[in-house]
């Protein structure tokens, strides 16, 4: 949701709020990052106190949304890295996770899949099968196939977020009218199935 939206749906006093607390917010934070910093911190390395601060200054800029949540974790990042906390490879390590990057992939692929129109084109194929589409539970067994053979050659979290789009796309195609209770039942039953199946 964006700020506009956002805006929009919040009365005056809940807007004043808002701007009072993230203007609060975004001077708390170095203030309190100030106060850890050179409040004397017992059995804490020099690396750990340093820490200490930044995360006091995180953490305040999070609860009170002074910048984006986004922001925040990279000044956390840059700082640890700037006042010497840890290497800039082991700080920010996680930030490059493969495993993050399959999970942003898979989505991308769904995205485009659905912008595009693919999973309709496909979910049509599907449906010209002979005798796929008179019987809706072959229908939902082909459907059911077609994702677990999928997830034998790509990762099973890329062959579920590309089958998730597909799903609703046959879904839609067997039962047009989205507000029709066969049309959640269906879709509902191949949402589940596409997890189980990869």
């Amino acid at each position: 949701m964006d700020e506009e939206t956002t805006a929009a749906m919040l009365s005056r006093a809940e807007q004043r709020f808002d701007r009072w607390r993230r203007t609060v917010g975004l001077f708390l934070g170095p203030a309190a990052f100030a106060v850890v910093w050179f409040w004397p911190l017992e059995g804490f390395t020099p690396a750990a106190h340093r820490l200490a601060a930044i995360m006091a200054l995180v953490v305040v800029y999070w609860a009170s949304e002074a910048i984006p949540l986004a922001a925040t974790a990279l000044v956390g990042a840059a700082l640890a890295v700037g006042l010497g906390v840890g290497p800039a490879e082991k700080v920010l390590a996680p930030f490059a996770n493969p495993i993050i990057f399959l999970f942003i992939g898979s989505f991308v692929i769904a995205r485009a899949m659905e912008m595009h129109g693919l999973q309709r084109r496909l979910a049509i194929g599907i449906l010209e099968l002979p005798g796929l589409a008179s019987r809706p539970r072959l229908l939902i067994f082909g459907y059911t196939v077609f994702c677990a053979v999928l997830s034998m050659f790509i990762s099973n979290t890329a062959a579920t977020a590309m089958m998730y789009p597909l799903g609703l796309g046959l879904a839609a195609a067997v039962v047009p009218d989205q507000s029709s209770p066969a049309y959640h039942r269906l879709a509902a039953n191949l949402m589940l199935l596409t997890a189980f199946s990869a």
